[in-house]
């Protein structure tokens, strides 16, 4: 009885860990950690399978403003807020991730590049006009999305289209 009830707090305990390490304990979204490991999934499956996926990445314009102007207890419950609203746009399968500071990632398992740029202009164009509380103001929140979608030709390695996302920011 004692050893049963040991390997059963021994597993909880283990699947209490795993879900801190998967998940960013800030926004909710899933984290870097994850990220990279679901980049390789779908690389290999990409692969395998001629899969294709696309990733948005989405940083949210001058940031280091709002951290300044309204403090870092309010500027991380803007990257809350934020987190929510584009886990609220997203649909299964589709995932979120907290890449870094303000940045997020959506990995859009079997989308193509022109539904990629279409779900991010719509993402944008319903941000704009929704309003975000930082302290006592109400501010629209502007963000930037980059867009990529794999291409077995270029790419050699999984981060090669989250590199690409990142630099096509303002371009889509």
């Amino acid at each position: 009885m004692w050893l049963s009830s040991d390997i059963t707090l021994t597993i909880s305990r283990e699947q209490k860990i795993k879900a801190l390490i998967e998940m960013d304990a800030l926004t909710g979204a899933r984290s870097r950690r994850s990220l990279l490991k679901d980049l390789r999934r779908a690389f290999k499956q990409k692969d395998s399978a001629s899969l294709t996926y696309s990733l948005l990445y989405a940083e949210v314009r001058d940031y280091p403003i709002y951290k300044r102007d309204y403090g870092l207890v309010h500027s991380e419950s803007l990257l809350k807020q934020l987190s929510e609203f584009l886990q609220q746009h997203l649909c299964p399968p589709n995932k979120l991730y907290r890449f870094e500071g303000s940045d997020f990632v959506a990995l859009l398992p079997n989308t193509g590049y022109k539904e990629a740029c279409s779900m991010a202009k719509k993402i944008t164009e319903k941000l704009i006009t929704t309003e975000m509380e930082i302290g006592q103001n109400a501010l629209v929140i502007p963000i930037d999305i980059g867009v990529s979608q794999s291409r077995a030709d270029i790419d050699t390695r999984p981060l090669d289209v989250l590199y690409r996302a990142s630099s096509n920011i303002g371009k889509s």
